[in-house]
This record gives structure tokens, sequence and C-alpha cells, in this order.
């Protein structure tokens, strides 16, 4: 005859799978956690600040060796989903792309912008909206400088 204090195997094993999957789980955890990359923030920043030194804090904050940038092509991507003038925040601040290229270049980089604007198909609508305004036939920051 059973006692009534012995333990099944179906319950067995459901007690030791759950057990292992948490296991298993706080394993896995534990490597997300140690793989996460630096995050930066920058407090208090304004569009006519110093982005540059900003931008630059960020990158050796997050573990980029500005030494390594000297002939390495750079794309800057200014995410312009949906710009409008009314809402300049829905897209990149044209300040904050001109200062990256510029901390890129000082130290060497090729820097390229490239975008493929999501919902506004015209491009050349998308860069006056967003307050780029580029004139036609300028394909670089090379031709501003």
């Amino acid at each position: 005859m059973a006692s009534t204090k012995s333990i099944s195997r179906r319950r067995l094993l459901a007690v030791g799978g759950t057990a292992l999957a948490g296991l298993l789980t706080a394993t896995a955890w534990r490597e997300l956690q140690a793989q996460r990359g630096a995050v930066f923030i920058a407090r208090n920043q304004r569009y006519d600040g110093d982005l540059r030194r900003t931008i630059e804090d960020g990158l050796v904050a997050a573990g980029v060796e500005i030494g390594q940038l000297k002939e390495k092509l750079v794309l800057l991507k200014p995410n312009l989903v949906e710009p409008s003038r009314s809402i300049p925040h829905m897209t990149t601040h044209p300040a904050v792309i001109v200062a990256a290229a510029e901390v890129f270049r000082r130290h060497g980089a090729q820097v390229v912008v490239g975008e493929a604007p999501g919902h506004l198909r015209d491009t050349d609508v998308a860069l006056l909206e967003s307050g780029w305004g580029m004139p036609c036939g300028m394909q670089s920051f090379d031709s501003w400088t």
C-alpha cells in the first residue's frame, strides 16, 4: 500500500522540470545582462549646444576606440521617416547629423549620409520638410565645408 506522503513519478518530473527551467532562465538572464552594451545618456543637451562633444563622449562611453576610426567608412542615417516642419521631433535634427559627421571626420573617417524615407516617398520633399533643405546636386557633407 502506498504511503500518503509519497510523490508520483509525474509530479516528480513536473517539479524537476520546473526547477530546471528556472535554473536555465536565471543562467540565460545573467548572460544577457553581462552582454548588455554601454548606455550613454546626455542630459540637458540642446541642438545649439556642443553636440560634437556629446557625440564623442557617447562613442567613448559605448566602447568605441576613437583612434580606430581613421580610414573607416561611416554611414549616418538620419531617419527621415515622416518629416514635418510642424512636428520637428519626428526626425533627426540636422545639427545632430552635422555634428556626428564632424566628429567622425575629425578622427579620419570618411562620412556618407544615406536615407530612404519611410512614409514620405519623395526624398526631396522629405529633405525640405525635415529642415535639411539640401540643394540639388549636393551629395555629401564635403561640399558643405
